[in-house]
């Protein structure tokens, strides 16, 4: 399973654990800043009381592909568990 970070509009990170798609997150909305670990920069959000720019949630297989091919400028829902799928996934849900 992949986990993908998130923000309102893009998916910024895709990894196999929750800080690492942080960590890639962080590196691409970042780019050329001094390395700042996702930990650090997590509790720097913490400490000053800002919003980090995403949030974490487990990818279905079927996202994580799409966010591969595609990347991250893309639609998703989430399931009722907070697993991010894509919209294909979630409709066939609705149905």
């Amino acid at each position: 399973m992949k986990f993908i970070a998130y923000s309102d509009i893009t998916i910024d990170g895709l990894a196999d654990t929750a800080e690492a798609a942080i960590q890639e997150a962080v590196d691409a909305i970042y780019p050329g800043m001094a390395p700042v670990s996702a930990a650090d920069w997590l509790a720097y959000c913490q400490e000053t009381g800002s919003t980090p720019d995403f949030r974490t949630a487990p990818a279905t297989d079927a996202l994580a592909a799409q966010v591969e091919h595609e990347g991250g400028s893309i639609a998703w829902e989430h399931l009722p568990d907070g697993t991010a799928c894509t919209v294909e996934e979630y409709e066939a849900l609705q149905s």
